[in-house]
């Protein structure tokens, strides 16, 4: 298996750190692949040209983080991520979305906030500081945190430790 990524993507980043928890770097082969030139190996296996994407021996492809780390939480060795079935599945399924729109929403912050100062929107700039800072609170709501609102366990998917640490940039 081939693993197309660029170091600056968090969506190829949370792959590869799937691959080194279940030490399976013998496994997958990483290929960097500058996503903005359309190299045609990366188009052959995402025709959307984006990262990552991971490409099987027999030319079958997965793109997008979550799909592929399902993929590769199946047919890897190792500890589970994601559990079969059950309220865990739910809600490991349901911190992984959340973790991606943390994670599309400061990339979005990113780029706006590399065009020129006078492009910049102000309105987006603090919408998706708002949604990154919501989403990061949201695993320290323990009535959020189950899908079984019987309890109020904090997830095991998200030590609170996590959002307590991490501050926006103004």
């Amino acid at each position: 298996m081939k693993l197309y990524h660029s170091p600056t993507s968090p969506f190829a980043r949370k792959v590869r750190v799937l691959i080194r928890e279940k030490d399976a770097l013998a496994k997958v082969t990483e290929e960097l692949a500058a996503a903005m030139s359309d190299p045609p190996s990366l188009i052959d296996a995402n025709p959307l040209g984006k990262v990552p994407a991971l490409a099987l021996k027999d030319g079958t492809s997965f793109f997008d983080s979550p799909v592929i780390c399902e993929y590769l939480d199946a047919v890897l060795g190792g500890p589970a991520f994601f559990p079969v079935a059950g309220p865990q599945r739910w809600q490991a399924l349901r911190f992984q979305a959340l973790a991606d729109g943390i994670m599309d929403a400061a990339v979005s912050l990113v780029f706006e906030n590399n065009r020129p100062e006078s492009e910049r929107s102000a309105m987006w700039m603090g919408r998706w500081r708002r949604a990154v800072e919501r989403g990061l609170d949201l695993p320290n709501r323990k009535s959020a945190c189950s899908t079984d609102r019987s309890t109020s366990a904090a997830s095991p998917w998200v030590p609170p430790s996590v959002t307590s640490t991490f501050a926006m940039p103004r």
